[in-house]
């Protein structure tokens, strides 16, 4: 074969050849700055909130989730509790931040609180991505608050505890099997 032909056929064969193969799905976001991020703006919204006084009490009751985290009890605990826990947790965020925006007059207080439900809307996101999907239970019973001061404390801590213990599993590979 001479070289014009073995180029001829490399060339064809370099052409003609399909594309990159995927091994599969792509892995879950484990980029541990975007929950920092979230959890940078919501701590920016809760010292915001801390001047707000007053302004910022609300007249009903809002139930927040349980955000104390026994780690001996969280270890114990198998992927799907763990994912119900933080579901159940989020499905409290989320109703009591649209409870909250319906609430608070103030315009200023009311942005921040959209600003915080779109923060839980991609906790969830992100927690849809690693295969953690809602179940379709009812949410756990709350503590209650009566202040946006306390309502993104609550979110706060949420995000450092719960959230963060459930995506370094997910991303760690301690996640669904």
């Amino acid at each position: 074969m001479g070289v014009g032909a073995g180029l001829w056929t490399l060339l064809s064969m370099l052409l003609l050849m399909p594309g990159p193969v995927q091994a599969g799905a792509p892995r879950p976001m484990c980029d541990p700055r975007v929950l920092e991020m979230f959890i940078r703006e919501t701590q920016d919204a809760e010292k915001a909130a801390a001047a707000c006084g007053a302004a910022c009490d609300l007249p009903d009751i809002l139930m927040l989730p349980e955000t104390k985290v026994n780690f001996n009890e969280w270890q114990q605990m198998s992927w799907p509790a763990r994912v119900q826990e933080v579901w159940g947790g989020h499905t409290l965020l989320v109703t009591a931040l649209c409870r909250a925006r319906e609430l608070v007059t103030e315009p200023g207080t009311r942005v921040t609180l959209e600003r915080m439900h779109n923060v839980v809307r991609g906790v969830g996101q992100i927690l849809r991505n690693h295969e953690a999907k809602p179940p379709p239970l009812a949410p756990p019973p709350g503590s209650p608050a009566r202040s946006v001061l306390r309502l993104l404390g609550a979110q706060s801590n949420f995000l450092r505890g719960k959230v963060s213990l459930l995506l370094a599993d997910a991303c760690r590979g301690g996640g669904p099997t």
